[in-house]
């Protein structure tokens, strides 16, 4: 528990230190593209004006492009919240591989669909995370359609709530497709992962005694894993 502890607390410091590293970034770089681009509407004191001006015009592009790319791959980044800051965790689970006449959606996991579970141990919850941290990443590809059979909550102790969504695993593959939903807004982040990341949701969730719901045994038959050519 104590190393959990120290390895958290790490984490929190490397994502301030490069936060902060990233913040003075932008503002040096907003900086210098700001002084290059009224240099370009000044005359420039002897030489080839017009070469003078083409020169600092590519430099000021170059360095503001650099600067607005900074900006937004920052914005880019997955944030999962630390475990610290999570009170209570749930995770909804329904059968893997069952065919519905209609797409579950978010309140059925939580009514017929779906069996629930819930925690506010500190334990769990950190084991909870680090299987989220572990296996997601955001997809590039954006936001796919999913068979929703995986659900999980983080009640945030700011009051706010961040939601996690998976499908169930691609046809005779280890693909799991998902998005994540931080509270903040109405758009959600693309999410890849796999079936070892269902499988492990799963493992977590049979280790709880007291579910919401009774569990199924059906709902915590994991996922088969297929083997892949490296």
């Amino acid at each position: 528990m104590r190393l959990v502890r120290c390895l958290d607390k790490a984490r929190r410091y490397a994502e301030r230190l490069i936060g902060s590293m990233i913040k003075h970034l932008k503002r040096f770089l907003l900086k210098e593209a700001c002084k290059l681009l009224v240099l370009t509407l000044r005359k420039f004191p002897g030489g080839n004006m017009q070469t003078n001006f083409r020169r600092t015009f590519a430099r000021s592009i170059f360095l503001w492009s650099l600067a607005i790319s900074t900006v937004f791959a920052g914005e880019k980044i997955t944030k999962i919240p630390d475990a610290s800051n999570v009170k209570k965790a749930s995770v909804a689970l329904s059968i893997l591989g069952s065919m519905t006449r209609k797409q579950i959606t978010e309140q059925d996991m939580l009514k017929d669909n779906g069996c629930s579970f819930s925690t506010s141990n500190p334990q769990r919850i950190s084991e909870l995370v680090e299987i989220l941290r572990t296996h997601t990443a955001e997809d590039p590809e954006g936001v796919k359609k999913i068979s929703l059979r995986n659900m999980v909550y983080l009640d945030l102790t700011d009051g706010s709530r961040v939601k996690f969504f998976f499908g169930q695993p691609e046809s005779k593959s280890n693909n799991v497709f998902g998005t994540m939903n931080t509270g903040k807004s109405d758009s959600y982040v693309a999410l890849r992962t796999n079936t070892t990341l269902v499988n492990e949701l799963r493992d977590w969730a049979s280790k709880l005694t007291a579910p919401r719901i009774p569990p199924h045994l059906a709902c915590l038959t994991k996922a088969p894993v297929y083997e892949t050519n490296n």
